[in-house]
C-alpha cells in the first residue's frame, strides 16, 4: 500500500471553522470536491452523513475518522482537518474531536480500503499531540512520510 504521505498533502490540511457535526462534514465534503470535481458536494455531504448515522467515525482521544465509499469515485481522497477547540462528535468516549481524517475512497478495493483507515488511525493516535502543536501543514504532512 502506499504510505500515508502519497494520499495526503500540505494542500488536504486543514484548519476547520465550523461549529457541529454535521458543518464539519459539510465543509469536508466541500474541501473535498474542490479536490475531486467528478463527484457533486451532496453526493460526498450525503454518503458520509449516513456513514454516520451507522456509527459515530469520532474513534475516541479527539480523533474522528469520518469515511465514505462512492461509487462514481475512482481512487481514494485523504483530507485531515484540525479543529482547535474541538467539536462533539458523537465519539464513544464523550471527548470533543480536534482532529479529523477524512478518507473518500471506491466502492471496490476493499483490502486497500481497510488498510488506509489502519494506517490514518495508527497515525492519529501516534501523532495527535504534534499534529496540534503544527504551525504549518508543511510540518504535519511532514510527519505523514513515515506512515
Amino acid at each position: 500500500m502506499r504510505s500515508l504521505s502519497r494520499l495526503l498533502s500540505p494542500e488536504r490540511i486543514v484548519w476547520l471553522s465550523s461549529c457541529d457535526r454535521g458543518e464539519v462534514l459539510s465543509e469536508l465534503a466541500r474541501l473535498h470536491t474542490s479536490f475531486d470535481t467528478t463527484i457533486a458536494l451532496e453526493e460526498v455531504r450525503r454518503a458520509l452523513v449516513e456513514r454516520e448515522q451507522l456509527n459515530s467515525t469520532g474513534i475516541g482521544q479527539g480523533l474522528a475518522l469520518p469515511h465514505a465509499r462512492i461509487p462514481k469515485v475512482q481512487d481514494f481522497s485523504v483530507i485531515l482537518g484540525l479543529h482547535k477547540g474541538g467539536i462533539d462528535f458523537n465519539s464513544f468516549d464523550g471527548e470533543p474531536v480536534h482532529l479529523f481524517l477524512l478518507i473518500i475512497g471506491p466502492t471496490t478495493a476493499n483490502d486497500r480500503y481497510i488498510q488506509i483507515l489502519a494506517r490514518a488511525s495508527r497515525f492519529l493516535r501516534a501523532k495527535a499531540a504534534d499534529i496540534l502543536a503544527a504551525a504549518t501543514a508543511d510540518e504535519i504532512y511532514a510527519m505523514t512520510l513515515d506512515f
